[in-house]
């Protein structure tokens, strides 16, 4: 009884830990889609994987990018995201992927409005182009 009363106590704390850790990371979701496209960019902790069309690439972020994606984070205020004015609406003749911002801080996720692929609210623009630009690099 007494080794699954410790191994109890052990996983309870461990995941407690992660938890916490994990409230502390960058994790932020970037989907764009469209009849027969998409393109998902997925930020977790240090490590930035894009997926366009089935073509995969993963990139790890230094420090400094990583610092300076929480600078440009920390300029939104995030739980007015869902009320940003999306520019244009192309998307909706197609003639451009309905693209989401997912941004998970402090245990909360914030959801962005639709916005066409490529031209994001004015607020999320200069986080939008950073993360594209990490994957051009």
């Amino acid at each position: 009884m007494k080794p699954f009363i410790t191994l109890f106590f052990l996983l309870v704390i461990t995941s407690c830990v992660a938890q916490k850790t994990n409230d502390t990371m960058l994790n932020i979701h970037y989907e764009a889609r469209t009849r027969g496209s998409s393109k998902e960019l997925k930020v977790l902790g240090n490590k930035l994987e894009y997926v366009f069309n089935q073509q995969k690439k993963s990139i790890i972020l230094t420090s400094e990018n990583q610092k300076e994606i929480t600078s440009v984070l920390n300029t939104i205020v995030l739980n007015k995201m869902n009320s940003f004015k999306s520019p244009s609406s192309k998307r909706s003749g197609d003639r451009a992927l309905h693209a989401t911002l997912k941004i998970k801080k402090q245990g909360k996720e914030y959801v962005s409005v639709t916005f066409d692929d490529g031209n994001p609210p004015t607020e999320l623009k200069s986080l939008v182009d950073m993360l594209m630009s990490f994957i051009e690099k």
